[in-house]
């Protein structure tokens, strides 16, 4: 029982974070044309993807079904700088863009969590966590 209400409250805060990402790709995707693509594209990463990597190395391990929510906006938001239809594959952008997919960077945020506490540049109570 409890780990239902575990992964439903997991559930809610992605969610949720989710639609402010969401929300932000859509209110910079309308200055798309008004600005140069380098200038947009700085905006899809100072104003979207922080959203997206807000607490994402506590999401290691979540099921499929919430990682490819997570995926969905990445894949929006490169969609939306490279100029691709959502029928084009997505998979050369992201790799262009140098952005990992949602199971490696959250693999990524959470290896850096660890060196930093391992290296003494993280908190006290983590760094104390790994000794």
């Amino acid at each position: 029982m409890s780990v239902w209400y575990l992964l439903i409250s997991i559930s809610n805060v992605i969610c949720h974070s989710l639609k402010i990402s969401y929300h932000h790709h859509v209110i910079v995707r309308s200055i798309r044309g008004l600005v140069l693509s380098t200038v947009y594209q700085s905006l899809v990463v100072a104003l979207v993807l922080p959203w997206l990597d807000y607490g994402s190395a506590t999401l290691s391990g979540l099921p499929t079904c919430l990682l490819n929510r997570f995926q969905s906006v990445l894949n929006a938001a490169a969609r939306s700088i490279a100029g691709l239809r959502s029928s084009e594959h997505i998979t050369d952008a992201l790799a262009s863009f140098r952005w990992l997919r949602a199971p490696e960077r959250i693999k990524f945020k959470l290896a850096v969590i660890v060196y930093r506490a391992l290296h003494g540049a993280a908190t006290q109570y983590l760094s104390d966590q790994l000794q």
